[in-house]
């Protein structure tokens, strides 16, 4: 089965674009902040702050700057479509949001 994220753009597949967000005092950690996982399967060389989605419903496991977690990541879903762009809220209410849609 193929992995549901790209590190790289695909002509012939159409994918959603996702970026982990800011969090306002709080510097990123580039080995520690950023997406982990997409669909319980792990992003090589992770954590990645940005990464192409396969369309569909995802679950994406994250950890968001100036964050600590113990029992396993942050964790949100979303209906990913083709030619979005998705950013992952760090401030008050976390989640997946729509930041521009597609062409």
């Amino acid at each position: 089965m193929a992995a549901p994220f790209s590190l790289e753009s695909q002509a012939d597949k159409p994918m959603a674009h996702l970026n982990i967000g800011e969090r306002p005092g709080h510097p990123v950690d580039p080995a520690y902040n950023g997406i982990w996982l997409i669909d319980n399967r792990e992003i090589p060389n992770g954590p990645v702050q940005s990464i192409l989605v396969s369309p569909g419903k995802r679950k994406v496991d994250y950890i968001c700057p100036g964050i600590m977690v113990l029992d396993g990541y942050q964790t949100a879903s979303a209906d990913f479509i083709a030619g979005e762009q998705y950013e992952i809220s760090c401030e008050n209410e976390p989640g997946i949001k729509v930041v521009r849609g597609g062409a």
